[in-house]
């Protein structure tokens, strides 16, 4: 990002995916996210001849990111709080439980590998993280306008977002569609009007570039990732976003098999709901992080570190699969091994993925994704309120 940033500041009549597509380097955001770095002096805007960050900024950056992991995890731990209270008649703990319910929860979350991974490896996504985790504690709190301005400026960042737009039109979540649009419209309209709208439509570009040859590094947890491993498109282990590299190269049966995928994916979570009036009250929220685990499953590219927003869905969605047990039995086992599958690192690369049928199971980021998400439609068609109790039939 800061590569890109730099040589537009260098000069602002060049084109900013030059980076992309002459140098290499894999800068991959709208010129929007590039906002972030107007907020710096410029005198600390500045990479060295090793292409690293450093000064200033990397510290500010540093500690942001920090501040952005604790806000995850404390908005979680609310989440979940809130929940069992609420699934418990609103009947208060005794202090010593809530004490150790809240030490768990916060032992829980800071060992959360997708989450803890986009800070060690410096990514943007820690911030997009925390946006999401407010989002969903605000819209289970009543505010769902809230919860769209925090989308909104998750948009501009990473556009896929933009998709729960579509999705609070079908659900007709106007409050929610309000306070999006009131942040992606004007910020929109603030970048082309500082980097031009000709970098803006060179960003198409890009985004049909990534979704005509994915990625094979195995950090890609989708089926793009897990499809070109497994036909040994492209390298699984090389992989170095900071320096010059190659994307694997382009395979009709990948790209057919990505679309379908992605298509089917996204048609399950928009799929018209048929209590339409329960979920315009509780059920949304959970009718929204069906949505949001989709967006991140479907698309082509999805880094081990997206997947960080999982943790405020577990803990939201923990009480009801407790409490509903959508699917019976197998409830509790399938929840197990979904956490478990996507909260720790569970193979060594460079060991598993030597061959390329053994290194299916280095996808479990994502096969335990896909596990919860089968949960959440469950439980979505389920008679259970994420805001407390089962529903009156």
């Amino acid at each position: 990002m800061l590569a890109a940033y730099q040589q537009k500041l260098e000069n602002p009549q060049s084109d900013l995916y030059a980076t992309f597509f002459v140098d290499r380097v894999k800068f991959q955001y709208p010129p929007s996210s590039l906002l972030l770095f107007d907020l710096f002096p410029r005198s600390m805007i500045n990479l060295d001849e090793l292409s690293r960050l450093v000064g200033p900024l990397k510290r500010w950056l540093d500690n942001l990111s920090r501040v952005a992991v604790a806000l995850t995890v404390f908005a979680s731990v609310l989440i979940l709080e809130r929940g069992l209270r609420r699934s418990t008649s609103d009947r208060p703990a005794p202090p010593a439980q809530m004490a150790a319910s809240f030490g768990l929860s916060l032992a829980v979350g800071l060992t959360f590998y997708p989450l803890l991974v986009g800070y060690f490896i410096g990514q943007i996504q820690v911030f997009l993280n925390a946006l999401l985790a407010a989002a969903l504690l605000s819209h289970m709190m009543g505010r769902p306008a809230l919860a769209g301005v925090c989308f909104g400026l998750c948009c501009l960042v990473k556009p896929q977002y933009a998709l729960v737009l579509l999705w609070s039109v079908l659900r007709r979540q106007w409050r929610f569609t309000a306070g999006l649009a009131g942040v992606l419209i004007p910020g929109l309209a603030i970048s082309i009007t500082r980097f031009g709208l000709a970098d803006h439509l060179r960003y198409l570009d890009v985004v049909r570039e990534l979704s005509r040859v994915g990625e094979a590094f195995w950090f890609n947890q989708s089926v793009n990732g897990l499809l070109n491993r497994l036909l040994e498109n492209g390298s699984a282990l090389l992989a170095n976003p900071r320096v010059p590299s190659e994307f694997p190269p382009y395979h009709p049966v990948v790209y057919a098999l990505t679309v379908l995928s992605s298509v089917a994916i996204l048609a399950l979570a928009l799929w018209p709901r048929r209590d339409a009036g329960r979920a315009a009250v509780g059920g949304s929220v959970l009718d929204l992080m069906v949505m949001l685990v989709a967006i991140t499953m479907a698309s082509p590219i999805a880094w081990n570190h997206h997947y960080g927003m999982l943790l405020p869905i577990f803990a939201a969605v923990l009480p009801g699969l407790l409490y509903g047990r959508p699917l019976g039995r197998l409830t509790v086992p399938l929840l197990a091994f979904s956490y478990f599958a996507t909260a720790n690192l569970l193979v060594l690369p460079e060991v598993i993925f030597r061959n390329r049928w053994v290194g299916v199971a280095g996808s479990h980021l994502f096969f335990g994704s896909l596990i919860l998400f089968g949960l959440l439609l469950a439980l979505r068609a389920a008679p259970w309120d994420l805001q407390g109790s089962a529903a009156q039939s």
